[in-house]
């Protein structure tokens, strides 16, 4: 699936086709490039739009999965942009999004599917309950899904190991980069050459 993208700023089009889909409501979009290590750069993509229900998120990650019909102002027809853009420029990527109430992060990482020599695509994933009432002005992440312990813990190592992140705040932090209240940052690391 990335091959369908030979030049890399196609792939990075991609992304930013769907960070302005009519349906994700985003008036900006960055692209940045950093670092999530010493000398080890990612490409970042942050929107400000409505963020994605879980759900959503699931489906964007399932391949050839797509509910849109062809209207003006909606890509994603056929359910393989975000996947083969992102896997074009990076071996990994992060999604972390926000909407009302919600967050959520997944991780689609071909390094994790290769460590383990997995036959089918296993896609880490968290869902937070946002609470914003706190008068500090900060924002509380309350674990909502999975709702097993054990399916979380595992999913958590799988996220400890195969990036940059290496506890359940630093996701969060990460979370938090998006400065907006609603929005989605994805984060493409082991960049492809």
């Amino acid at each position: 699936n990335a091959t369908s993208h030979v030049w890399p700023l196609g792939a990075l089009a991609e992304l930013l086709d769907n960070a302005q889909d009519q349906e994700c409501g985003a008036t900006e979009v960055h692209v940045d490039v950093v670092n999530v290590a010493p000398g080890v750069p990612a490409i970042t993509v942050q929107d400000d739009g409505v963020g994605m229900a879980r759900a959503n998120l699931h489906c964007m990650l399932s391949f050839g999965f797509s509910s849109k019909e062809h209207v003006v102002g909606n890509v994603g027809r056929f359910g393989i942009g975000f996947k083969s853009g992102s896997m074009r420029l990076a071996n990994d990527a992060l999604i972390l999004t926000r909407r009302e109430g919600q967050a959520s992060v997944a991780l689609l990482s071909t390094t994790f599917l290769n460590a383990i020599d997995a036959d089918d695509i296993l896609i880490p994933m968290f869902t937070w309950k946002v609470d914003e009432s706190g008068g500090s002005g900060r924002r509380s992440y309350i674990a909502d899904e999975p709702s097993n312990t054990t399916e979380w813990e595992e999913n958590m190592a799988v996220i400890e190991e195969y990036t940059f992140l290496k506890s359940e705040a630093a996701v969060l932090e990460e979370l938090d980069k998006i400065d907006t209240k609603t929005g989605t940052r994805i984060v493409l690391f082991n960049l492809k050459q």
